[in-house]
């Protein structure tokens, strides 16, 4: 029901976290007198986390795999900082600031860092910082923004596994 980064996020009591388990069960035990057994097997087999997370084109569909955290300075500049969960494992994500609030949408896009998740899929870029310069030129501009981030393995590749920030953020550019 809630991935496990949400729960990390959540600093659940450990009663919180007894319940979720029990009505997780619940659930479980309600899908298998749901589904048949095809269905059952296609969702064990083909679950993997789409959206922000691998298994899905990229585009804004699936499950949460992780969150991007973005603060803007003084300047207009950006901080930005990916965190990704149960991703691909020991798999690098070149890390894009789209200009548009999708992919379908968008006006270009500048690569602005990447990140490589760990045995477990586990990864964090750290702060990555966009000066106010990068962000005031083509593709971007100055104006109210609805921007997004997006990661793929290689730059053009929008297919399965790639990851893609389900609600933009939007700011402002001096």
């Amino acid at each position: 029901m809630l991935p496990a980064f949400q729960r990390e996020r959540l600093n659940l009591s450990a009663d919180q976290k007894k319940q979720l388990d029990e009505l997780q069960k619940e659930v479980d035990g309600r899908l298998a007198k749901l589904l048949t057994a095809e269905q059952t097997k296609q969702l064990k087999e083909g679950f993997r986390p789409g959206g922000f997370g691998p298994g899905g084109a990229c585009d804004n569909t699936g499950v949460a795999a992780g969150f991007v955290r973005f603060e803007q300075d003084e300047t207009g500049g950006l901080t930005i900082d990916v965190t990704l969960r149960g991703a691909r494992p020991e798999t690098t994500y070149v890390i894009g600031l789209n200009c548009g609030p999708t992919i379908a949408l968008a006006c270009g896009f500048i690569l602005i860092g990447a990140l490589t998740t760990n045995a477990a899929g586990n990864a964090r870029s750290g702060d990555i910082v966009v000066p106010v310069a990068t962000l005031q030129v083509a593709p971007f501009g100055s104006g109210q923004r609805a921007d997004e981030i997006t990661m793929v393995t290689k730059v053009g590749d929008l297919s399965a596994g790639g990851f893609d920030q389900v609600s933009p953020f939007t700011y402002t550019i001096p």
